[in-house]
């Protein structure tokens, strides 16, 4: 089971064709303008794709903790949805540029640079080589919570008031 959010301006074809091509099933969470064409695509190649639209936060934390990994096939400034797979424990399989590359380390998940379906089908293949510990996964998450960069803002205030 992959998890992968919809609302992404790239990159959800290839996780659609890379999915069909290995015989992987897909789950689509989000909502966005290419939802018509990315189902239509999904119906062409024979995918196991299902579109799950609209997820509450409590429900997205569900399905990051039961999904294999999250596929995150496009680029963005920080990428905020890895951080929420990894704290439920989820490993992220990732196109690595943007911002991605500030969350994730090797024990979170894989990397890949080719941004082609065939780079993505490389990238699971590693993946489904390898072994993630979820613990591990949560413990990096928490780099980005909410507390650290509290604790973090507050010590460089500290530093520049006295």
């Amino acid at each position: 089971l992959f998890g992968v959010l919809q609302g992404m301006k790239m990159g959800v074809d290839h996780a659609i064709a890379a999915c069909a091509s290995l015989g992987r099933s897909l789950k689509i969470a989000g909502c966005g303008p290419e939802a018509n064409k990315l189902a239509a695509l999904g119906r062409d190649l024979g995918a196991n794709v299902e579109f799950l639209g609209f997820l509450s936060d409590q429900d997205l934390a569900s399905y990051y903790s039961r999904a294999r990994a999250l596929l995150f096939p496009g680029i963005e400034d920080f990428g905020m949805v890895p951080v929420e797979a990894m704290a439920a424990g989820c490993p992220v399989i990732a196109l690595g540029k943007g911002g991605i590359l500030d969350s994730m380390t090797a024990s979170t998940g894989v990397l890949y640079c080719e941004e082609t379906v065939e780079g993505l089908k490389n990238a699971i293949a590693d993946f489904e080589s390898r072994f993630f510990d979820s613990m591990e996964i949560r413990k990096r998450a928490t780099a980005f919570s909410k507390p650290t960069f509290v604790n973090g803002f507050n010590a460089i205030l500290d530093l520049a008031m006295f």
